[in-house]
């Protein structure tokens, strides 16, 4: 399969349109044509629809999407690693969402790079369902998500656990540090935060699901937690990522009475074929408490 026509069908996917992607690219809108045209040829499927504005996809367009943005994926790291593989000893391919890379992964990290010089390190960071997508096709020594996934190829084990807390700016809520009823919630500019399993059916039980009572929606938790600093509203949040601003009165904790305590678990998950790499022993060496049980 040729790389350069999965690169341009991603562009055409993000632009919809023959003539946008052939100028994103500097090739002429026929070069675009062809390698459309190749690519279905190859899968045999229709992968787009030409409509009046440009192109949509087909529901196999959709799906092949996916596989190649992983595809160019791996060529993009495998390039890299034999690349690395000039200059250092070893790689050491490792990703985490932003939060656990701000609350503790990027002084690890850190200080890995500093102890191993002769080890390169390339830092990931992402939402966990792609990240362990990455996991799956071996891009990835190891990462860091809500998922605990055990297979043939890959292990995981309990890496941290958070007390999830519900926060607001302390000029405005302190009030309310003595704590309030679920159906208070409903009188709350409330930060939307997936954060725990089922967590939208636990709230549904104390108001009612409406997108309304949502002021703010964040897809990343350090960002809902810059809008509770601001005073927007108040936000489900991991204890560990609002740790300093708790202790610098900056936003406060307001106990939910009807429910219970809940726990963000983080799971580290290692690819099977590389813990005896040298940048895997090395890990180990200086982070004991992480080798795989």
């Amino acid at each position: 399969m040729n790389f350069d026509c999965l690169q341009t069908f991603i562009v055409l996917s993000q632009c919809k349109n023959f003539t946008r992607a052939s100028e994103i690219m500097y090739v002429a809108q026929s070069t675009i044509s062809n390698r459309i045209r190749l690519l279905e040829e190859y899968t045999k499927c229709q992968l787009v629809i030409r409509n009046k504005t440009g192109i949509e996809l087909t529901e196999e367009g959709t799906l092949f999407l996916q596989y190649a943005k992983q595809l160019l994926n791996v060529e993009t790291v495998a390039l890299r690693e034999i690349h690395m593989l000039n200059v250092y000893q070893d790689h050491l391919n490792v990703a985490c969402a932003q939060w656990i890379h701000d609350c503790w992964f990027a002084d690890d990290m850190v200080r890995y790079s500093r102890d191993f010089p002769d080890i390169a390190v390339n830092m990931t960071v992402d939402h966990g369902e792609t990240l362990i997508s990455m996991m799956h096709t071996s891009t990835l020594d190891l990462a860091i998500t809500a998922y605990n996934i055990n297979t043939n190829s890959l292990i995981s084990q309990l890496y941290k656990k958070s007390k999830v807390v519900l926060v607001g700016k302390r000029e405005q809520y302190s009030c309310l540090q003595k704590g309030i009823r679920g159906e208070d919630l409903l009188n709350l500019p409330l930060i939307y935060s997936d954060i725990w399993d089922n967590y939208l059916s636990d709230i549904s039980e104390h108001l009612l699901l409406d997108e309304r009572i949502y002021r703010i929606h964040c897809n990343m938790l350090g960002s809902a937690k810059n809008f509770c600093i601001a005073g927007l509203g108040c936000c489900f949040l991991p204890a560990d990522l609002v740790k300093h601003e708790l202790e610098a009165e900056i936003l406060v904790e307001i106990p939910v009475g009807e429910i219970s305590a809940r726990y963000v678990n983080l799971y580290v998950t290692y690819n099977r074929a590389r813990l005896g790499s040298a940048a895997m022993r090395y890990f180990f060496e200086l982070f004991p408490q992480m080798i795989p049980k």
